[in-house]
């Protein structure tokens, strides 16, 4: 309870509160969860767990006012969603495409970046990174608006299934990413495939990758090529040889393109590269640690929740924790389920 609840404020929030505070007698919610139940005491379980929760929390008044800068976004778009979900060219049951969307996110959330999630409608500008995971279905207008976004000075990444449709779900032609984004990634997706569960594929990718579900087959000469890096090809069957991630140069920016859906840690180390790319820094973090920065005129206040069943040791930690009144200088443990706010020295 404690370590959600602090999750939530980690993430941006100023309160927590509780549906409902006192369970109704009768009708369809009388056993619904509440502060107080129909014991009608302040001494049950319950009670006294949120009674702590605010303690902690008027500890913590120091944060108002403090809010997520976040320079990394990952794109969601519900129309998109439902034109993914319509289209009859992949397999039904692997299309998962919230499910990719959230493999971006946890990618960047185990490297300590708070990332914004964000529709192609939302305003571009304050970020460094945007990643748009299987954006099957864009109009012109936001096409450009992410070639503007590049060329700008920033870094854009997508994979397989970009760009295929525009807004009334008919393709583009001349190419997918159709619109002004193949130019943007320097390459042009001839086919994609839907993989059986028996098959496999795999990018030499620094590290290497592991490839399932789908792969696309992508050509580097329908576009200008001179300023397109190859990250990894793949390495079996017919498509060896052949780009899978690409990264080009457009304007001031970068745009780098993931050909195939690819295991988690691969996906990891892509970011880890877009991120220094964009200028953002970065921390790898122990399994089950999940950290965010709030920041305010100034100060910063770094959130470390650990969600392992045991106590973690962080290392390089400066500054005043906020929960036990104590300086932290070096290592910090965290105990089992346990929260530490740090607001951080000045670097």
């Amino acid at each position: 309870h404690r370590l959600f609840s602090m999750q939530a404020v980690a993430c941006g929030s100023d309160t927590v509160q509780y549906f409902q505070w006192r369970k109704g007698r009768g009708s369809y919610e009388q056993y619904h969860g509440a502060v107080i139940d129909h014991l009608g005491r302040s001494d049950t379980r319950i009670f006294k767990e949120v009674s702590e929760l605010g303690s902690l929390l008027g500890s913590l008044g120091e944060l108002r006012g403090s809010v997520i800068k976040a320079r990394a976004a990952v794109i969601f778009d519900w129309s998109c969603w439902w034109a993914v979900n319509d289209m009859k060219g992949l397999a039904q049951s692997t299309k998962k495409y919230p499910e990719t969307v959230c493999q971006a996110y946890r990618a960047l959330l185990a490297l300590g970046i708070d990332a914004d999630v964000i529709s192609p409608d939302d305003d571009f500008s304050g970020y460094s990174l945007i990643v748009a995971p299987m954006l099957y279905m864009i109009d012109e207008k936001n096409a450009r608006r992410l070639a503007d976004f590049v060329q700008s000075g920033n870094i854009l990444a997508a994979t397989y299934l970009t760009g295929y449709v525009d807004d009334n779900v008919l393709c583009y032609l001349g190419g997918f990413p159709g619109s002004v984004l193949k130019d943007v990634f320097g390459v042009v997706a001839e086919e994609i495939d839907t993989l059986y569960p028996s098959d496999s594929n795999h990018i030499d990718i620094t590290g290497g990758a592991a490839v399932h579900d789908y792969a696309e087959i992508l050509r580097t000469d329908l576009t200008d090529s001179s300023a397109l890096e190859i990250l990894g090809r793949y390495t079996d069957d017919f498509y060896a040889g052949i780009p899978a991630v690409t990264l080009n140069n457009y304007g001031r920016g970068k745009a780098c393109y993931i050909g195939a859906r690819i295991d988690d840690v691969a996906f990891g180390r892509i970011m880890e590269l877009l991120l220094t790319e964009a200028g953002i820094s970065y921390k790898k973090l122990t399994d089950g640690i999940e950290y965010h920065v709030r920041e305010y005129d100034g100060t910063r206040f770094a959130f470390y929740l650990n969600y392992n069943e045991s106590a973690v040791t962080v290392t390089d930690v400066s500054g005043y924790d906020l929960i036990s009144n104590e300086e932290i200088n070096g290592d910090m443990m965290i105990e089992r389920l346990g929260v530490r706010v740090v607001k951080c020295n000045p670097a």
